[in-house]
């Protein structure tokens, strides 16, 4: 049976002391808690813990993932309680630094070893996913590009072709001819379906996730009108000459996977 050890104060229990421990318990088959004294936690965080030592003992001996728990050592580093228990393992918190040198400290003075994981605590961002209808629209082997105007500054000023959402129970064919002609002012005379691609934009507060579905268009005849509050300028440029343009990512990927650069 393999026995986890992990520390901590466990004061106002929340979330992410939750997410500690399932954590830890991952790590093995038995999880063993070794929560802080009310001593070290003035000494360590400066300031009195909201639960005495005996009220966080408590809270943590009762969570289901915890098949034992004890307060830890009074003497600050002696780690008595690594003797006691032999732990196959001892997890450290992502950000309990001085915790990981102090225990490697005691290692070395004494000749143990004792395996050390840092825990990986980060929160899977979640996603969410925007089917987008692109237009690579051509004239004369050249396709229509778009500077995109954008308050988003890793969007804005970027290069890339007509398009936009689809709206919830539009075709993508009709969703494509509709923003095709917001932005440029141009109708479509033929068109054929590419296929999809699938970019993840990477934002702090999640993964947006761009199910692009594309089509190769014939243009009717006429000048571009552009949507001033959506665009900075237009350009014609061949496969070639597109990718030397500052392309939003995915629409580079796109010449590269249904055009080609020649």
């Amino acid at each position: 049976m393999r026995t986890v050890l992990t520390f901590g104060t466990f004061d106002a229990f929340h979330p992410g002391h939750e997410y500690v421990l399932a954590k830890a318990a991952a790590l093995g088959d038995r999880l063993v808690v070794g929560v802080a004294r009310d001593a070290h936690v003035r000494a360590l965080k400066n300031k009195e813990p909201k639960d005495d030592e005996q009220a966080r003992l408590d809270r943590i001996l009762a969570h289901p993932l915890v098949s034992d728990a004890r307060l830890s050592d009074e003497k600050l580093g002696s780690y008595e309680i690594l003797d006691d228990l032999k732990p196959d393992v001892v997890a450290i918190g992502h950000d309990q630094h001085a915790l990981r040198e102090s225990l490697e400290a005691w290692m070395s003075s004494t000749g143990k070893a004792i395996p050390l994981v840092q825990l990986d605590l980060s929160v899977p961002r979640p996603i969410k996913t925007v089917p987008i209808a692109v237009a690579l629209a051509m004239r004369d082997g050249k396709l229509l590009l778009l500077q995109r105007r954008d308050e988003n500054p890793m969007w804005n000023r970027k290069w890339e072709f007509p398009g936009g959402k689809i709206e919830s129970g539009e075709d993508p064919a009709d969703a494509m001819r509709r923003e095709l002609r917001e932005e440029t002012g141009l109708d479509v005379n033929a068109c054929d379906f590419l296929g999809t691609h699938t970019h993840d934009w990477d934002l702090s507060e999640r993964i947006l996730r761009v199910v692009l579905h594309c089509f190769r268009c014939d243009l009717a005849d006429g000048d571009v009108v552009r949507e001033d509050r959506a665009t900075f300028d237009h350009a014609w440029a061949t496969p070639a000459e597109a990718l030397t343009y500052d392309l939003l990512e995915a629409n580079a990927d796109l010449i590269r996977k249904f055009v080609g650069s020649s």
